[in-house]
């Protein structure tokens, strides 16, 4: 069960994650593009001594963004049930319990956001990041 969310930041966009799906954060770090990877994958980075690959996360319709990816100050390491994957954030507005906000549904007319899951905190929206749900969506 989620107990904790983190709310973060990319390129003035909110959007939210669960605290335990957190691995380590890192400061920025050197992205290594690889040739023929998907545009949803930015690069890969090292975190200790292994290659993890970078979620684009302007890519992702959550975001709805058509701008060139972001990157931001920091890398958030997620774990995921296929392997590590990093998260770039500019910030990490705060870490608040599931308790004092609520999960909504949110449709495409709704929002600027292709249907989605958000955190409800002090009447503010953030777009759920279910890093398993995105990578299971992404076509091979």
């Amino acid at each position: 069960m989620i107990k904790k969310m983190v709310l973060l930041t990319l390129g003035g966009r909110k959007f939210s994650l669960s605290v335990e799906q957190i691995e380590h954060v890192l400061p920025r770090q050197r992205i290594y593009p690889l040739v023929c990877l998907r545009p949803e994958i930015a690069g890969v980075f090292l975190y200790n001594d292994e290659p993890i690959p970078m979620l684009a996360l302007p890519t992702l319709p959550e975001f709805n963004i058509s701008e060139p990816v972001i990157v931001g100050a920091y890398i958030i390491v997620v774990q995921s049930e296929y392997g590590n994957i990093g998260l770039s954030v500019d910030s990490a507005v705060s870490i608040v319990d599931v308790e004092d906000g609520s999960f909504e549904d949110v449709t495409p007319s709704e929002s600027d956001v292709q249907g989605c899951h958000v955190f409800n905190f002090q009447d503010v929206s953030y777009p759920l990041l279910n890093v398993g749900e995105i990578l299971a969506r992404l076509p091979y």
